[in-house]
């Protein structure tokens, strides 16, 4: 098990969003932790449980994955994919 530390301090940056129309989006977000070092692990553990949604409902909007990119020992690219269940 992957341990994380949830007392990182992280700012969070919309780089941009790519439409894929009908079946949703992908969000580009730069995490750069202010006060140590940041792994792939600790960005997906810090932003996934406030990106993450479920449904079961046609037709309406989930996220549930969340992938990330180490930048440097302080930054980590996320792509977060929003999505509508067809």
């Amino acid at each position: 098990m992957t341990s994380t530390n949830l007392d990182l301090e992280i700012r969070a940056q919309t780089i941009g969003t790519v439409d894929n129309g009908v079946d949703g989006s992908e969000q580009y977000i730069l995490l750069t932790c202010l006060n140590d070092a940041l792994s792939e692990n600790e960005a997906h553990a810090w932003l996934y449980p406030k990106v993450y949604r479920d449904t079961d409902t046609p037709g309406a909007y989930f996220c549930h994955i969340v992938e990330t990119i180490q930048k440097r020992d302080n930054e980590v690219l996320c792509i977060v994919h929003h999505q509508f269940n067809n």
